[in-house]
């Protein structure tokens, strides 16, 4: 996270302030370049916050107790059906790119 925020000062903030030097300079004729990269940086900056546990958590995840009841469902009778839930078949690139970040974006920063 440290790497990240150092590229971020570097790369957007240093620049941003400049900008904003600048814009003060020549009596606000950068204004409207200033807000709309302010407001683009602190999008990325909320979005950094908002996923930071999820990027840096060490938990693992497994599906064994899901699978032995799937196991014991087929060896009772019960048809695939009744408990269809395989998180093999999900499609998790389709999944974040075209429900989880517009949805994200859409609720939070609307």
């Amino acid at each position: 996270m440290a790497g990240f925020q150092r590229y971020m000062f570097i790369n957007f903030l240093l620049p941003l302030k400049v900008l904003k030097l600048l814009n003060t300079i020549f009596c606000q004729y950068f204004q409207k370049m200033y807000l709309e990269f302010n407001k683009k940086i602190l999008i990325v900056t909320r979005l950094t916050d908002l996923y930071k546990p999820y990027l840096f958590f060490r938990g693992v995840f497994d599906d064994k107790n899901m699978e032995k009841l799937r196991i014991a469902a087929r060896q009772g009778g019960i048809e695939d059906d009744f408990f269809y839930f395989d998180p093999k078949m999900i499609d998790w690139e389709d999944y974040l790119t075209n429900i989880h970040f517009p949805g994200t974006v859409k609720y939070l920063f609307k």
